[in-house]
């Protein structure tokens, strides 16, 4: 049987990618990430409380121009 290189395990992996290449401390990483997980899911949170509202905006007509870039 061929012996095969053990794979990284995932801290390995972001500590070997990202933060010791980037001087990025544990601590640093930790805000980064749970603030924007957290930034994620009220905003999802916020899309669901407001469907209905968004559904019902409607964009302006576009008017047509004789304006020339050229």
């Amino acid at each position: 049987m061929e012996k095969l290189m053990p794979l990284p395990t995932m801290k390995e992996f972001i500590w070997d990618e990202f933060m010791e290449p980037l001087h990025i401390s544990v601590k640093k990483m930790a805000d980064d990430i749970f603030f924007n997980i957290q930034k994620d899911v009220d905003m999802r949170k916020a899309k669901r409380m407001n469907q209905k509202r968004f559904n019902k905006i409607k964009p302006f007509p576009r008017k047509k121009n004789n304006i020339s870039l050229a």
